[in-house]
């Protein structure tokens, strides 16, 4: 496992996204993870990030479900990538959510500690334009068993089954790649989108932390 879930008192990771993932592995709560997570240089985002967050996240649930193979329903995923918008834009509104951007939008990231009820949970999400920025992912995600999807241009990797608390509980990467299928699957994708995607690798997670007995 990645040392920063194991030993968070050995301080934060050097990439953003690990460092980000690592105050998430707490499960606190937004309001007290806020000022930690601007102090590694992470922003909340403006109205032009947020409308890259709904797109992201929209992305991100076509291309796991992409991964899956199957023909491409375009009408299907337009909907739920709206769809899976929408939520997150509703997401958004509550208390106990917040969005963040890294390097002028080269990241983006969600902290969720409204978790429907869970205590001490936490619901993270990461997207990054640099389709090859998922090694920390693996680090994360490596003593538990998972299982990876490929087709065309998607590919999945995701935890099975929801692990034991306390520490990371589940975990899905999606990623995208040009050159992974025919111009012809890709311009499925873009045409559905209405443009190329920007964010290429894409997680979602959920950590959650100690519960007294």
């Amino acid at each position: 496992m990645a040392w920063w879930l194991t030993q968070p008192e050995a301080g934060a990771p050097e990439t953003p996204q690990g460092a980000f993932m690592a105050l998430c592995n707490t499960a606190m709560p937004q309001a007290e993870a806020d000022p930690l997570i601007r102090q590694i240089g992470w922003t909340p985002l403006d109205t032009a990030g947020q409308a890259a967050l709904l797109d992201a996240t929209g992305t991100f649930h076509v291309a796991s479900r992409a991964a899956l193979g199957g023909p491409f329903d375009a009408e299907m995923e337009r909907a739920v990538y709206e769809s899976r918008a929408a939520d997150m834009r509703a997401d958004l509104a509550k208390d106990g959510v917040m969005a963040y951007g890294f390097d002028d939008g080269a990241m983006l990231a969600v902290y969720n500690s409204d978790a429907d009820g869970l205590p001490k949970t936490a619901f993270c999400a990461m997207f990054i334009a640099d389709e090859d920025q998922s090694d920390w992912y693996y680090e994360m995600i490596e003593p538990f068993p998972y299982v990876t999807d490929v087709h065309a241009w998607a590919s999945s990797v995701s935890t099975e089954g929801r692990q034991p608390r306390p520490g990371l509980w589940v975990a899905t990467l999606a990623l995208i790649r040009k050159d992974g299928g025919s111009s012809a699957e890709w311009q499925q994708l873009t045409d559905m989108l209405g443009g190329e995607p920007k964010y290429r690798s894409m997680a979602r997670t959920g950590f959650r932390g100690e519960v007294s007995q």
